[in-house]
């Protein structure tokens, strides 16, 4: 994931700074001057509050509840947005906004109830040990892909050793 988000930064150095230049030259975007100070603050703050911490939360919910009820997560801002809307700006949603509003969240909580469900009541037995449903969503992709080989090949063994009694 970092080599992504690095290829992407790089590419952007390497192709956006000679195509912005051009088309300052060229007029069609002019090169507003440096930030001022207060500037600078809340672009430091926004990168720090918006880009470094939310993605640490994101990784963090990823790994306590498994990825899909994390993504499921995040459209829940669009209703909370409205919230926010409604409590600061005192703009009450549109009934347009409020019927699509109510997908998002029937998906978040059938999502987490259907997680939670198969999580207390599915058990999966394996040559490891038993490990919960929600255990194996926790695993990383490599772990995950570990567990699944451990099991095959165990069985691989136990098939191998009954061809040999066979014989």
């Amino acid at each position: 994931m970092n080599i992504l988000f690095g290829v992407i930064g790089l590419t952007c150095l390497v192709a956006g700074t000679p195509l912005l230049y051009f088309l300052h030259i060229s007029g069609i975007e002019k090169i507003t001057p440096w930030p001022t100070e207060d500037e600078w603050v809340v672009l430091l703050a926004s990168g720090i509050f918006g880009t470094v911490i939310s993605d640490y939360l994101c990784l963090y919910a990823s790994a306590l509840t498994g990825s899909l009820t994390a993504s499921l997560s995040f459209t829940l801002s669009i209703p909370f947005s409205m919230i926010a809307d409604v409590l600061f700006r005192h703009r009450p949603p549109t009934s347009l906004q409020i019927i699509a509003a109510i997908p998002i969240v029937l998906s978040f909580v059938g999502a987490a109830l259907l997680g939670r469900s198969m999580a207390s009541s599915t058990n999966v037995v394996t040559g490891i040990g038993k490990l919960n449903a929600g255990d194996i969503e926790m695993k990383s992709d490599f772990e995950r892909e570990n567990l699944i080989h451990a099991v095959y090949d165990k069985d691989d063994e136990d098939d191998d050793e009954e061809s040999r009694n066979l014989v």
